[in-house]
Order: C-alpha cells, then sequence, then structure tokens
C-alpha cells in the first residue's frame, strides 16, 4: 500500500527534492505548516497519521501510519474557513490536470518561463505552484516566505516570470516586473494591473478553476444560495 510521508521543511530545493523523490516511488505528501504553534501541529499530524516524516535531519518512520489509496498525490489540510479542519485528497490525475489546466489559461511557456512560489506550502495556493512546475517541466524558484524586495528583485531580474499571491502581497511590490501574477486566496482590489489574474478555487480542486470569471476547461460552476 501507498504511503503518506509527511515534508517538515523550509521552502528550497531540499524541499522540492523531497517532493519529488516521494512521488518517484509512488507514495504521497503532505506538506507540515511550520508555524502552527505545537499543540495545533500535533493535532495536524494526528488528523494526517503520516508514515514516515522528511525533515533537515532526513527521513525517519513513524509508528501507526495511515496509509493512502494508489494514485493519491498530495494530502492538504483544509483552512477550516468552513469548520473543522480535514484532509483533502489530491490524486496524481487531479494534481496534473490543474497543472495542465493553470498553465494554459496564464500561456507559460516552458522554455521561456520561471515560476516563482513565495506563498505558504502547507497550503494549495503555494504548493500548487511546485506542483505545476514540476508536471508542466517549467523552472521554479520556491522561496522560504514572502519577502517583498526579493520578490520583487528576482522578477526585475527575470529570474521569475510568474508568480502567484494574496491581495496584501499585492500592495507591496511593483508588479510590473512580473509577466503575469495569479490573485488568489481573498477578495481581489477593485483597480488591478492588467498582468493580474483573479483566481477562484479550494483546496479540494488542487488550485484555482475560475480565472478572471472565466472557468478551466472542463469545470462546470453553479450559483445557489447554498441553503
Amino acid at each position: 500500500m501507498p504511503e503518506l510521508v509527511a515534508l517538515d521543511l523550509d521552502g528550497g530545493r531540499p524541499f522540492v527534492d523531497a517532493l519529488v523523490g516521494v512521488w518517484e516511488r509512488g507514495d504521497a505528501v503532505a506538506v507540515l505548516d511550520r508555524r502552527l504553534p505545537a499543540p495545533a501541529a500535533a493535532e495536524l499530524m494526528a488528523m494526517l497519521r503520516p508514515s514516515a516524516i522528511i525533515d533537515s535531519h532526513g527521513e525517519r518512520r513513524l509508528p501507526e501510519g495511515a496509509g493512502v489509496e494508489a494514485g493519491d498525490a498530495l494530502v492538504v489540510a483544509t483552512s477550516g474557513s468552513l469548520g473543522t479542519r480535514r484532509a483533502a485528497v489530491l490524486t496524481y490525475a487531479a494534481v496534473a490536470a490543474s497543472a495542465r489546466a493553470t498553465s494554459q489559461a496564464v500561456g507559460v511557456d516552458p522554455v521561456r518561463d520561471i515560476w516563482l512560489c513565495c506563498l505558504p506550502l502547507a497550503h494549495i495556493g503555494g504548493l500548487s505552484v511546485v506542483t505545476r512546475s514540476l508536471l508542466s517541466a517549467t523552472p521554479v524558484v520556491v522561496l522560504p516566505s514572502f519577502d517583498a524586495s526579493v520578490v520583487e528583485a528576482l522578477g526585475r531580474r527575470r529570474k521569475a516570470t510568474h508568480v502567484s499571491l494574496v491581495p496584501t502581497a499585492l500592495g507591496r511590490l511593483d508588479p510590473s516586473v512580473f509577466t503575469k501574477i495569479v490573485l488568489g486566496g481573498a477578495a481581489p482590489p477593485e483597480a488591478l494591473p492588467p498582468n493580474v489574474v483573479t483566481t477562484y478555487g479550494m483546496t479540494e480542486t488542487g488550485s484555482g478553476v475560475v480565472y478572471d470569471g472565466v472557468p478551466l476547461e472542463g469545470v462546470e460552476v453553479a450559483f445557489g444560495s447554498g441553503g
């Protein structure tokens, strides 16, 4: 049975290498939120029940791992905005479909473009930047956290062409240094630069599925009262 492996690493090349290594052996990945206080981190581990964990010291086995199903790629904890936090399972097929659709929607050229990941990797908004880069063979730069000066400098030097941001981060840098900015996670400001694409999605959808109000190919959207 495939296993679930928790990654307890800062953003950077070691994180990407660990993710690729787990995927290559057919296991699934759960990224731990390193910002959580100890009680919340323990609660998250109890919910995920990984069979192993990879941190800066290497990989070690954990007792009573729950395992995953064949084809599962990611297990991502939801934000809990609708109540209790829970684990959303994303298959390799779902992650690959999201990577293809998103890359097409924002016109990414794997030969010319470079993704920048500066959002938390424990959430789908950040993690999906890494996974779509891997699955579309597009170069990616992964930062341990958002630093406006570092992010802007990478864009200005063309060391990154595409980036995913939240609205609060957008206002802290010059957006014109990027070819395209994918904006999500909260309501966007009324006035947006022409290179910004607004998105809507959920953890369960593997990233944004509506771009500038238009559903991605294969996505159906229905409006209702929720009652």
